[in-house]
């Protein structure tokens, strides 16, 4: 075996290693947050297990900085894999529109989900050759930018699990994020966002807690999480920016993920921002445009510039003390974004303090995002700006390397 190989196998263990090594299936105490949160915990051991033998099959041999072009009908192979996820989620939207009008009826229904299950047999004879086509995509663009691609690309496409966040309700600020199994029915999601808001308070939070149980649109894990039903358009960049997360952890500034909302906040942003370049140009050879996130109506109302707006009169009045002000003009913002066509369960604390994570997003104030621009802007290319901001260890120094 070449030593590039050996390096790779060691990586590829190393990872392993450390998440299944992770605490689990520790008994908490039934008045907590864990406590309430552990039968619906996500079994993250088991999914590693369930997916090493893919990853050590398609990834040990696979050699570093892989170019070999990408033919024509590699891209239509990949198009015609997301197009048949389009036709399942068509197909799920229409069991649930069916079943709503239709309560009682079973043969119908049935014969969709007879549909649905024949697309994703498909999908499932097609879904290892697209995962090697991505990587290779992918690994061209790293190679491309001097980067090796240390640990292996290396993703699986599966239904990721939820999260729970809690925020003090006094402020906003990420705290105890859990991993939950996926597919919570939203009974079982406002339950646990209940009970936990119940809780009694304590002198670090004399308010209590605010709870939000989220969707997740991937996870770093290793191989990373990607939804199974993504849009072309949505999957690469998620690939991408799972990568980058995968690339920092060995690196100062992956390092720190989770020791401050500022650090989080950083290492998300970079991987948003490399992840989308990364993924653009992918993208480019299906001639896709990457566009994110809610954009302004034909009606003239601007999601992204309404939450902002939201988000800085809610920090007001916490500023202020004026908790149950904030939580009302929330729940306020929350009737009218729906009027609008934006359906939010529920704006609160905690989906200030998780979608906040991510610097260049409305739910956002934080400098963060304009600082890695002007760092991205300065770099001779992507590869010279992943190098420069993985070696950033603190909040400081990212101000620093920005205003200089």
């Amino acid at each position: 075996m070449t030593p590039p190989k050996v390096l790779r196998l060691v990586v590829i263990i190393l990872w392993i290693l450390s998440t299944l090594l992770m605490p689990s299936g520790a008994a908490f105490p039934a008045d907590s947050v864990e406590g309430l949160a552990q039968p619906y915990f996500f079994n993250l051991p088991g999914w590693e297990v369930a997916n090493l033998w893919d990853l050590l099959r398609n990834h040990v041999a696979q050699s570093a900085g892989n170019t070999q072009l990408i033919e024509q009908p590699d891209l239509d192979f990949v198009k015609e894999y997301f197009r048949m996820g389009q036709e399942i989620r068509s197909l799920q939207t229409r069991i649930r529109q069916f079943s709503a009008s239709n309560p009682g009826e079973t043969q119908q229904i049935g014969q969709l989900e007879a549909q649905v299950e024949t697309v994703k047999h498909g999908m499932k004879y097609k879904e290892t050759k697209v995962k090697a086509i991505i990587r290779r995509q992918i690994g061209k663009v790293l190679s491309t930018e001097g980067i090796l691609p240390l640990p292996p690309i290396s993703f699986a496409f599966d239904t990721p699990p939820q999260i729970l966040v809690i925020s003090p309700r006094e402020r906003i600020a990420l705290e105890k994020p859990l991993l939950l199994k996926p597919g919570l029915s939203l009974e079982q999601a406002a339950k646990l966002e209940q009970q936990i808001e119940s809780l009694a308070t304590s002198p670090v939070r004399v308010w209590g807690v605010s709870a939000l149980v989220e969707e997740l649109g991937g996870l770093a894990l290793y191989p990373s999480l990607i939804p199974e039903t993504s849009t072309i358009d949505h999957a690469l960049p998620t690939v991408a920016h799972e990568w980058v997360h995968h690339y920092l952890f060995f690196h100062p500034l992956g390092q720190k993920y989770g020791t401050s909302n500022n650090m989080t906040t950083i290492n998300e942003t970079v991987a948003d921002i490399a992840g989308d370049e990364i993924g653009e140009r992918v993208l480019k050879d299906y001639g896709i445009r990457l566009e994110k996130g809610p954009r302004k109506k034909s009606s003239g109302f601007d999601f992204n510039l309404e939450m902002r707006q939201t988000r800085l009169q809610v920090d007001e009045l916490l500023a202020k003390g004026q908790v149950k002000e904030a939580e009302n003009f929330m729940e306020e913002r929350r009737q009218f974004f729906a009027k609008e066509g934006y359906y939010l369960r529920r704006l609160n604390q905690a989906y200030f303090a998780f979608h906040g994570s991510y610097a260049d997003t409305p739910a956002s104030i934080s400098p963060v995002a304009g600082w890695l621009r002007t760092i991205r802007s300065k770099s001779s290319s992507l590869g010279d700006f992943l190098r420069t901001v993985s070696r950033i260890s603190s909040y400081e120094e990212l101000e620093s390397l920005a205003v200089r």
